[in-house]
């Protein structure tokens, strides 16, 4: 099993995208990350998801895997994503499609893996990274 953790600082058209992917790949949990006031969603998706600060609020006992490209500002990806093992029950945190990841996403929490996909484009969408790591997830895990 696998959770996402989804930065709130999002359009309403990335959440419409990402309830998409994930009624293909269901979470365990989604976690939305500071939403902006401003979304309007009835999505169950995002109606249930839990709202969190930072990334200091997540399960301890949960893995944290980073989708951050290589040329992030603050905290970039060191691991290609074809090299990367799974990890049990990881939670999934991606950036908004308006900026990277920063310490202040992280809070207190240091990622346990800082992933990046190869070939990258430094402003490929959250839910784009989303659909590429969850799809390798599965077709690797049968």
């Amino acid at each position: 099993m696998f959770s996402i953790c989804v930065h709130g600082y999002a359009t309403q058209e990335s959440l419409n995208y990402w309830s998409f992917i994930l009624f293909h790949w269901v979470p365990e949990q989604v976690y939305l990350m500071r939403p902006d006031t401003g979304l309007v969603t009835n999505e169950k998706i995002f109606v249930e998801a839990l709202v969190i600060e930072t990334a200091s609020d997540l399960p301890a006992d949960q893995p944290l895997v980073m989708l951050s490209p290589v040329v992030a500002k603050y905290l970039p990806g060191d691991i290609p994503l074809p090299e990367f093992t799974y990890p049990e029950n990881p939670i999934f945190m991606f950036g908004s499609n308006r900026m990277h990841l920063s310490q202040d996403d992280l809070g207190t929490r240091v990622p346990d893996y800082s992933v990046y996909i190869p070939g990258q484009s430094p402003d490929l969408y959250d839910f784009m990274a989303g659909a590429v790591v969850l799809y390798d997830q599965a077709s690797r895990n049968g």
